[in-house]
């Protein structure tokens, strides 16, 4: 994977989420209905050496909701 930056950064094929955390050992990336309030699926990130952990999922589009725990 080769992220460019932090955020939500739409690909090709879908979306590349990456957040820096000095003290998390883990994240995960929480996806949501249209409407925000179901929980649709819940994805490990993978932490780096640079403390930034990081997901890529495919078919992610602009507008969907998602949020870090």
């Amino acid at each position: 994977m080769a992220f460019t930056s932090l955020g939500a950064n739409l690909t090709d094929s879908g979306c590349d989420f990456a957040i820096w955390s000095k003290h998390a050992s883990r994240m995960n990336l929480c996806l949501f209905d249209a409407s925000g309030k179901k929980e649709i699926s819940r994805l490990p990130m993978v932490r780096g050496s640079d403390d930034v952990h990081r997901v890529s999922v495919d078919g992610v589009r602009r507008g969907t909701r998602y949020g870090f725990r």
